[in-house]
């Protein structure tokens, strides 16, 4: 059995080309896929599907609400619950990583990009971190993390491929 020497990365499964975004597509990334894939071994997570969404799915945002930040649908159909656990039950599997991509401006996988909105609509503060994501720099604050479209940058994607390795060294 061959071992790869490749590092072990979470990835938000849109951003290999799959289709599983709410309208169906995808947001294949070619810097994930073809510049940073040859350093790491990609593992893919889409909380979304995980959490029985569906593709297509009408989309969700997130509001700020008085019971804090909800993810909800068209309709006003509440997704939280149901992002907040599977990111609680993939812990063991995320723990054998060593960095995380994940894809902008997501509800679920947004590092801090993703928008707020108020219960009346229109933008409620600053952007910030998916549900997902948000969940998972609890658990793992340590964990290198960085949005896709931040790795267009050639100086950020440099120091991400860093950061990773370093993290690697240390706890693998």
């Amino acid at each position: 059995m061959e071992t790869s020497l490749k590092i072990p990365v979470g990835i938000s499964l849109c951003l290999l080309g799959e289709r599983v975004r709410y309208d169906g597509g995808h947001k294949l990334s070619r810097v994930c896929t073809e510049l940073l894939g040859r350093h790491f071994d990609y593992r893919p997570f889409c909380p979304e599907v995980a959490a029985g969404l569906g593709v297509p799915r009408p989309p969700i945002h997130l509001v700020a609400s008085d019971r804090g930040l909800r993810a909800l649908g068209v309709g006003g159909r509440d997704f939280t619950r149901a992002l907040l656990d599977y990111a609680d039950s993939v812990t063991e599997q995320v723990r054998q990583l060593s960095g995380f991509i994940l894809m902008e401006r997501s509800p679920s996988c947004g590092l801090v990009s993703t928008p707020r909105h108020g219960s009346a609509g229109g933008a409620a503060g600053e952007p910030g971190a998916g549900l997902f994501a948000g969940r998972l720099r609890e658990h793992f604050p340590d964990l290198p993390m960085e949005e896709a479209g931040r790795l267009r940058d050639p100086d950020i994607r440099e120091r991400f491929i860093e950061r990773v390795s370093a993290y690697h060294s240390r706890f693998r």
